[in-house]
Parts: C-alpha cells; sequence; structure tokens
C-alpha cells in the first residue's frame, strides 16, 4: 500500500475516531438529555437557583429518595475504579472517572440541569454536600495555571478567560488526534512501542489530550451561569478527581507495557516525560511523595499505582483549602478580607479595571466585587447608575439590591425611566429587595406605561416584596395579565399581602387550562400551603403534568402534616 495513502487513512481513523469519542462525551448525552426531557417526559425541575427552587429540589430528594440513590451511585463509581486498578481492566476505571467528569459536563451542557434528564445521575455528590457544599472546592488548586495566565492578560488590559478556554479545549484535541494517529501508525507497523514524534514528549499523549481539553471545557462552563445548588456543582474537585484516576490508569497501564515488552519499554519510560516536559527541579518537586513514601522513583504495582492516587490527591485538596473557606464570615470572607483603611483605593482600582475593558462578564464580577467594602461602596454604585453603559448600569443596580441600599431608593426610582430594559428591570428589582413603601406608587406607575413581560414580572415581584396594600387593586388587575410568568408573579405577591384574601385568585389559577400556571401555582402554596386549596389540589393529583401531579401531593402532605 502506498505510504501517503496509507498516512492519510490513518489519520482519517484517527479524526473518526477522535470525533467520535467527543461525541460519546459531549453530543450523544445531550440529545439523550433532550429525548428525556421532550419525548419521554422526564421533568426539568430546577431551571434556576431560586430558593423556591431549591425547596423544590429538597421535596423532590426526599420524596424519591434520590439521596440514598445518591450514596449508592457514589459508591458504585468507587468500586468501577476499585475494580478497574484491581484487575487492570481499565474500562472499568474509566467508567468511574466519566461519572466523576460528569458533573463538570453536566455544568456545561446547560440542558442537563441537577434534576433533569441525564442531571439526575449527579446524586452521586449528596454525600460530599451532607458534609459540606464547599467540600467540592476542594479541587480550586487546579485553577492555578488559569489564574497565572489571566494575570498576564490583565497586563495587558486583555479580559482572555475565553480565549485560554477555547485554547485548552482546541490544544487539546489536536493533541489527543495527533496522539491516536501515531498509535494507530505504530499497530500497523511491527514495531510494539509508539515513541515517534509527540511520544517522544509524553508517553501518554492521548491522555494528556483529554485532560487538556476537559481542563478548558471546565473553565469554560465555569462563567456561563452562576449556579447555585439546585443547578449544579462546583466543578473543581470533580475535575481533579477524574484526572487523578485517569493519571492512575497511565501508570497501570506502563506496568502492563512493562510486562510485555520488557527492557525496551524501560528505556523509552526512562528517555521520555509521563505526561509533559518539566522542569528538573519541579519534576523533582512531583516525585518527593512517591520517593518518601515508596523509596522508588515510581510505582511498580497496582497497590502502590493506587496508593499514588490517593497522596497526590489528598496532597492538592489540603493545597486546596488555602483558597476555600467553610465558615460563613458575611460579605468578606478570610482570603477577601481588605484593610478597610484601604477600601477607598480598592475602589478606585476597580472604577479603573471598568474602563480598561467591557466584556459583560468582567464588568459584572467587578461591581460585585465592590459589594465587599459594603457602606464605603453604596456612594460610587449610585454614581454609577449613570454610567453610560448600560451593563454597567444594570450590575449597579443588582449590587445596589443584593446589599439592601436604602440611600439608593431615590436614584433608583429614577433609574426606572431608563432608556435600556435590562436596566429598568434591575432598578425593579433592587426596590424590591429594598423594600421601601416610598417605591410603591412609582412602581405601580410603570404598570401605566406600555411595558413587555419581563418588566412586568420584575414590577409584581417588587410589589410583593414590599408587601404594601397599595399595590393590591393593581396586582388583582395583573392576575388578568396574558404573559404566564408575569401573572404568576402577581399571584405570588398577592399571597405574600395578603394569604387569606388571596386564595380565591390562587385557586382560580390552580384550574387554568395553562400548564405553567397551574404548575407555577403549585409551587407558591408548597411554601405555604392553604387548607382551602386542598379540594382542586386533590384533582391535580391526576394532572397530565408530571411537577403539578408531584407537588401537588407534596403540598396535600404537608397540610395533612400541619392538621396533625
Amino acid at each position: 500500500m502506498n505510504q501517503n495513502f496509507k498516512d492519510i487513512l490513518l489519520l482519517s481513523l484517527a479524526i473518526v475516531f477522535s470525533i467520535a469519542l467527543m461525541f460519546a462525551f459531549v453530543e450523544l448525552p445531550r440529545l439523550i438529555d433532550s429525548f428525556l426531557q421532550k419525548d419521554v417526559g422526564f421533568p426539568g425541575f430546577d431551571q434556576g437557583g431560586s430558593e423556591l427552587n431549591a425547596y423544590k429540589a429538597d421535596l423532590f430528594i426526599e420524596g424519591l429518595y434520590l439521596r440514598w440513590i445518591g450514596y449508592g451511585s457514589l459508591l458504585l463509581v468507587v468500586v468501577f475504579i476499585i475494580v478497574g486498578y484491581a484487575t487492570r481492566k481499565t474500562v472499568w476505571a474509566w467508567a468511574g472517572a466519566f461519572a466523576l467528569f460528569l458533573p463538570v459536563f453536566g455544568q456545561f451542557a446547560l440542558s442537563m440541569f441537577f434534576l433533569a434528564g441525564l442531571g439526575i445521575l449527579r446524586v452521586g455528590w449528596f454525600p460530599f454536600w451532607d458534609i459540606s457544599f464547599k467540600v467540592l472546592e476542594l479541587g480550586n488548586v487546579i485553577y492555578i495555571p488559569y489564574w497565572i495566565l489571566m494575570w498576564i492578560g490583565r497586563q495587558f488590559d486583555w479580559y482572555a478567560h475565553y480565549f485560554f478556554s477555547y485554547l485548552f479545549m482546541i490544544l487539546g484535541s489536536l493533541i489527543f488526534v495527533w496522539a491516536v494517529l501515531l498509535w494507530l501508525r505504530a499497530r500497523s507497523t511491527d514495531n510494539p512501542v509508539a515513541s515517534s514524534r509527540i511520544y517522544r514528549f509524553s508517553r501518554h499523549p492521548q491522555y494528556l489530550g483529554w485532560i487538556i481539553w476537559s481542563y478548558g471545557l471546565m473553565l469554560f462552563s465555569s462563567l456561563e451561569n452562576i449556579m447555585k445548588k439546585t443547578w449544579s456543582v462546583p466543578a473543581s474537585l470533580p475535575w481533579l478527581l477524574a484526572t487523578m484516576v485517569i493519571i492512575g490508569i497511565c501508570m497501570l497501564e506502563e506496568i502492563r507495557m512493562k510486562e510485555l515488552y520488557g527492557e525496551n519499554y524501560q528505556k523509552y519510560r526512562q528517555k521520555t516525560p509521563f505526561l509533559f516536559p518539566l522542569p528538573k527541579w519541579l519534576k523533582s518537586a512531583f516525585l518527593f511523595p512517591i520517593r518518601l513514601i515508596f523509596r522508588k522513583d515510581w510505582p511498580e504495582t497496582r497497590s502502590q499505582v493506587a496508593g499514588t492516587v490517593v497522596i497526590y490527591t489528598i496532597c492538592f485538596m489540603l493545597l486546596s483549602l488555602i483558597w476555600v473557606d467553610f465558615e460563613d464570615r458575611g460579605e468578606i470572607t478570610v482570603r477577601e478580607t481588605v484593610n478597610l483603611e484601604q477600601a477607598e483605593y480598592k475602589i478606585h482600582s476597580i472604577l479603573v479595571e471598568l474602563q480598561r475593558n467591557d466584556n459583560r462578564g468582567h464588568l459584572y464580577n467587578q461591581i460585585m466585587a465592590l459589594k465587599q467594602y459594603q457602606e464605603r461602596a453604596i456612594p460610587t454604585l449610585i454614581v454609577l447608575l449613570g454610567n453610560p453603559n448600560a451593563d454597567i448600569r444594570e450590575f449597579a443596580t443588582q449590587a445596589l439590591g443584593e446589599m439592601q441600599a436604602e440611600t439608593a431608593v431615590e436614584p433608583l426610582i429614577q433609574v426606572l425611566a431608563d432608556t435600556e430594559y435590562r436596566t429598568r428591570r434591575g432598578a425593579a428589582y433592587a426596590l424590591g429587595q429594598i423594600g421601601s413603601e416610598q417605591a410603591v406608587d412609582p412602581l405601580i406607575q410603570v404598570l401605566d406605561k406600555p411595558s413587555n413581560g419581563g418588566m412586568r414580572y420584575a414590577v409584581y415581584s417588587a410589589l410583593g416584596q414590599i408587601g404594601s396594600a397599595r399595590a393590591w387593586p393593581a396586582l388583582v388587575s395583573a392576575t388578568e395579565d396574558t404573559i404566564w410568568y408575569a401573572k404568576n408573579a402577581a399571584l405570588n405577591a398577592l399571597y405574600k399581602i395578603h394569604r387569606d384574601r388571596s386564595i380565591k385568585y390562587i385557586i382560580k389559577a390552580l384550574e387554568s387550562p395553562v400548564v405553567n400556571i397551574r404548575r407555577q401555582t403549585v409551587m407558591l402554596l408548597l411554601k405555604d400551603p392553604h387548607p382551602a386549596a386542598v379540594e382542586v389540589l386533590r384533582q391535580l393529583e391526576n394532572d397530565p403534568d408530571f411537577e403539578t401531579r408531584f407537588y401537588s401531593k407534596q403540598v396535600l402532605r404537608l397540610i395533612k402534616e400541619k392538621n396533625e
């Protein structure tokens, strides 16, 4: 066979294999998840990180015994890994590593929420949540290369997050394809050990490519949403554990290769780096724990491989404690504590940073950083309400609302007339969070002007948070709103202002032909069940919508428990 033709064929096989593997990791799970939710009717429980959605998730977990399923799932993953290491059947360890990486992937595939479709598989992390949700941040040491690269980018006024995320994913994919090509070429000849090209710089370039690709994927997903418990899990520990399992697989394969090819493989191993070249001093630092415990440079048995993986994982988790604070210290944590005498300088630095980079994610992070300076930052945030950049104005309203800055009420009322919808909506939310009666009439006046459903939703929600009886007539009229989510916001507001007086509107909504209205109204009763709704809730136990049926039963159970 012509060598050029043979190389083209091998390259084609390598590309097809790589695409198939990426499909298995990314596209195939997404398609299965879409099928489960759209065609099978698997519920999409938590489409947000609100307090209500967290409560929904807790009820779902309790009602279907998911916590026990989660403990069993984690045990099964551990068994897979142990079996893979003990028998050298690395496919089992690979299955365990994939299950560990699933939370990271689930955060990337935004259709796969925590309790929706394939996202349900992430219940295996319950044992960690039961200790502390922050346990899953015990891999934060892995962000050090990313932090260094981002720091370099800032020296050139460059917000490089997406660039480096894509760079890692592309670089990892290219390394993987190249390594597969050379591995196939070696298998097509009499050479049992691939040792040319990239194999001169890494003994396991396929695994290296996958690790680099998954690192980029993790970085990319980290800013896609600010996720809470009901959406996803912190990505650093899952990625660290999955990567350490894969590194252990590499070590097991080396033991097997040495048994099969003896001195030839040993010579290759002595002159070629494990994953990638390192300076001698850094290599010595990495090998120190192995040398200290096993008195050798490399594990030579399965038990030593397992011990190495465990030891290094523990070391990385201990190093991550530098960046993880398990105590609730309010706005300013141990790592974020600053000398308050320097607050003015820090605030000024943030303002300068806002002028240097107009990336929306970067602007959000900078403005939210102002919150840690508390009262000192409020005047600055009020000034930012007049900034020419609409993103800055919007995020300033959000920060003032979260800080419940009462001195910002009047400026926020003025922002209700802003030219940008998102800024107006942010001001409405902020006024609701502050809860000032002064904002009631201006918010009602907004309803007299043409507005979209999102703006009306924000105003109804704000009026409910303020809880003023003056808003009652406007909210009663809003129960006829044609937009279902706006209507539900009005019902929520009425229920907060006067529970008994509003129950007739709630019952009417439970009988609505619109599934979203029925479903969301049942959610409203979850936190404060009303006995007057029992009859209609019993009818909803046979509702065609799964969530409506499930949570109707939960509300009826809560009413029964309360009466007992």
